[in-house]
């Protein structure tokens, strides 16, 4: 009867034993995923490709650079087509949201948000009117650099 009630506790301390490494590890476990799960968004947000991304119409062209820190947008020859681009960064609480950039009659203009990051963007063109006024036409498909969240459809 002695070693029979040696074996149940020795028995109940192994179990004991094993529940508590059960829990260690689901809780290490679940430590890495979250440090994982943190680290990366941050390397995959500014991954994007080694030349960034970009969108083009006629003679107009959209750059987003590779760390999504800054919008280019170019015309590449001096005639009565306008181009520009329209873009958001992924700070909520920027006041000049969404962002224009219009590009100088052949060349290009550059500009970022010191509050975040290019989200998405799209490249609009249209036309100079008698006066010289841009009269815009239409805008391409919207370029998600970032995903897209959920609370954006």
């Amino acid at each position: 009867m002695t070693k029979l009630t040696n074996y149940l506790k020795l028995s109940s301390l192994v179990d004991g034993n094993r529940e508590m490494g059960e829990r260690v590890a689901v809780r290490v476990w679940t430590a890495a995923g979250i440090l994982v799960g943190a680290l990366m968004p941050g390397a995959t947000a500014h991954a994007g490709t080694t030349e960034g991304w970009q969108a083009s119409y006629g003679d107009g062209r959209v750059i987003v650079l590779p760390d999504r820190s800054a919008v280019k947008v170019c015309d590449g020859r001096v005639d009565d087509r306008v181009y520009k681009a329209v873009w958001m960064n992924d700070n909520k609480i920027d006041a000049r949201r969404p962002f224009e950039v219009r590009a100088p009659q052949g060349g290009c203009e550059t500009d970022s948000s010191v509050l975040g990051d290019v989200w998405v963007f799209k490249l609009c063109w249209g036309h100079l009117d008698a006066k010289r006024h841009a009269v815009w036409e239409r805008c391409g498909t919207p370029v998600w650099v970032k995903p897209r969240p959920d609370d954006v459809r």
